[in-house]
């Protein structure tokens, strides 16, 4: 039997293209949107088209990005919508309280001048996902806040749904066994897994010593507290 995997985030890096030139000092319909904390400047020449300086005056030259926001469930661009829960996902699922995991998209891939801001707002960014995306763990009024941000083009609640492999939506209300690979947020989060895991008498290993993710067999029933787990 083959091991599907229950992925919780997806880490694939994305990267900007960097260039020696220079925005008119003149361009004034150019929208420069400032990065604060940092001397970060990122000028949006249209929708998908970005310069980015990083000393505050030298751009990189133009580049073209992508909204398409790739998760294990779907892929989606935010501004489009938000797709619904797959066919066979109980309809409660993503009604867990207290969620603190949120997807956040960024007009440009994810800087590190972006981390560093979010970072004194009280929000914990964690994996980088396809389409200018960062997983952060943060409270819900820190994430009404962080919506606001100029830099920051869309933020949801990552939904268990969300968070759901396609292919282990049938197994949900099962009570067979299935084996699973579950990606954490973190190491911390990661040991935190093993633990409740092995309090519970399953058996659960990491795929490695520095690895994030862990390979289990639950139960199918099991898997939506799994799920809404922060």
């Amino acid at each position: 039997m083959n091991r599907i995997s229950l992925v919780l985030a997806t880490l694939i890096l994305s990267s900007t293209a960097c260039g020696d030139s220079r925005l008119d000092d003149d361009a004034d319909a150019v929208n420069v949107i400032e990065v604060p904390g940092s001397t970060v400047r990122i000028a949006a020449i249209d929708d998908a088209t970005y310069s980015v300086s990083f000393d505050g005056a030298r751009f990189s030259a133009p580049f073209t990005t992508r909204y398409d926001i790739a998760l294990a469930a779907t892929t989606f661009d935010p501004k489009r919508g938000v797709p619904p829960a797959v066919d066979g996902v109980p309809a409660d699922l993503d009604d867990a309280p207290d969620n603190q995991l949120y997807l956040v998209q960024f007009v440009t891939p994810p800087l590190e001048a972006f981390r560093s801001h979010l970072r004194t707002l009280g929000a914990d960014s964690k994996t980088t996902l396809p389409g200018n995306a960062l997983l952060v763990r943060m409270p819900a009024r820190v994430a009404e806040e962080v919506a606001d941000l100029r830099y920051v083009r869309w933020v949801g609640p990552y939904r268990p749904s969300l968070r759901l492999h396609r292919d282990l939506s049938g197994a949900l209300t099962q009570a067979s066994a299935v084996p699973v690979n579950v990606r954490t947020t973190d190491l911390a989060a990661r040991d935190q897994l093993l633990a409740s895991l092995a309090s519970r008498g399953i058996a659960a290993r990491p795929m490695s010593a520095t690895s994030t993710i862990v390979t289990a067999t639950v139960r199918g029933d099991s898997l939506p507290s799994l799920l809404q787990d922060n």
